[in-house]
């Protein structure tokens, strides 16, 4: 099992590079940087353990956050409620896939890659906006704190209008599947920082949301290669001790 689910995640990893190379091929010029970096802030490219770690994020916030579930009874009590049930059941449907596909190694369909993007594109998108204009409504006048503020209100209104518009489809999602190991050692930070941060800090809930949405774009894919790291060096070490006792 654990042979196969390498083995798959080394095809998805080819793949990902054989991308970047065919765009590393352009013409090193200004406007080739520029665009490259326009491309990576807003040109989203997404892999499953990101995207399964803000599904969890969002049942941890409904399941422990009395007043979203207080929205939520609300909402349904309207006369237009079928409309917020076939919503649910969207999110629903694409909250099972994103985790399903961490812990089970099955290629992914295209409707899966095109529901787990947007997804985490409208994640993204909406952190990035209201985190902004929370921002700008504390008062920092800072140049720094503006720049960031600019960005995440750039960045993140892109990002929700290429999610509204379906232009982000099955080809902004990776191929490579994730490590278990890693996947699990994610899912325990996420948990922890959860309680942690609402709990603990008394953040609101949208703050930890945030927060555990930037965690999963930004470091949970590097955290889970040095998890993979460890635990190869460690098995190899215990390897060569068991060879050398011999």
């Amino acid at each position: 099992m654990a042979m196969h689910r390498k083995k798959h995640g080394e095809l998805g990893r080819i793949e990902s590079e054989q991308s970047e190379n065919r765009l590393d091929e352009k013409p090193l010029t200004l406007f080739g940087k520029v665009e490259d970096i326009l491309v990576k802030l807003f040109w989203p490219r997404f892999e499953e353990l990101p995207v399964a770690l803000m599904a969890i994020s969002v049942i941890l916030v409904v399941l422990f956050t009395a007043e979203v579930q207080a929205e939520i009874l609300k909402s349904l009590s309207q006369d237009d409620s079928w409309k917020l049930i076939v919503f649910a059941l969207v999110v629903v449907y694409t909250l099972l896939c994103s985790v399903y596909h961490v812990f089970v190694i099955q290629k992914k369909t295209n409707n899966e890659k095109r529901a787990m993007v947007r997804f985490a594109a409208y994640c993204c998108g909406l952190t990035g906006v209201v985190g902004g204009m929370k921002s700008l409504a504390s008062g920092e006048t800072d140049v720094l704190n503006l720049a960031i503020v600019f960005v995440n209100l750039w960045q993140g209104g892109v990002l929700l209008m290429l999610a509204h518009f379906e232009v982000v489809d099955e080809s902004n999602m990776s191929d490579q599947e994730s490590t278990l190991a890693g996947s699990v050692a994610n899912i325990g930070v996420v948990v922890i920082f959860f309680f942690l941060l609402k709990e603990g800090l008394g953040m609101h809930w949208f703050e930890v949301f945030s927060l555990l949405v930037a965690y999963a774009a930004t470091f949970s894919s590097p955290v889970a290669d040095v998890i993979e790291c460890l635990l190869n060096w460690m098995f190899a070490t215990s390897s060569v001790r068991t060879h050398s006792e011999d």
